[in-house]
């Protein structure tokens, strides 16, 4: 048989080893509608946000001391609106906490002999 046979049979030689055992057609049907929803319903969530929403989030990070997440929420948020200033200081601010948790970490890691 061709390569081309193989792929093409792919998704249903998957789903048939499941116990759900499901004649070939509908495997792949139900594979592409599971691939479909899974591009059309998750991808354009995360860009979808506003840069507002992606600042409240950072700010949501930031109570809880996780500074890496902040400043990967307000950097997006100020790729977003690259003209607004607080965007922009939120970001550095992050950027410079986020740095500093890291060092911090790097040294006490070091003290213990964990290199």
């Amino acid at each position: 048989m061709s390569r081309g046979f193989y792929l093409l049979n792919a998704p249903a030689a998957l789903l048939s080893i499941t116990a759900f055992r499901l004649p070939r057609r509908i495997a792949i049907f139900s594979f592409g509608l599971f691939c479909l929803c899974a591009v059309v319903f998750v991808t354009p969530a995360a860009h979808a946000q506003s840069a507002s929403a992606w600042s409240k989030r950072g700010a949501d990070a930031e109570v809880r001391e996780d500074y890496d997440a902040a400043y990967e929420d307000y950097k997006q948020a100020h790729n977003k609106s690259p003209k607004d200033l607080r965007y922009l200081a939120h970001f550095e601010r992050m950027r410079f906490l986020a740095a500093t948790q890291h060092i911090d970490r790097g040294r006490i890691l070091r003290q213990s002999g964990d290199y």
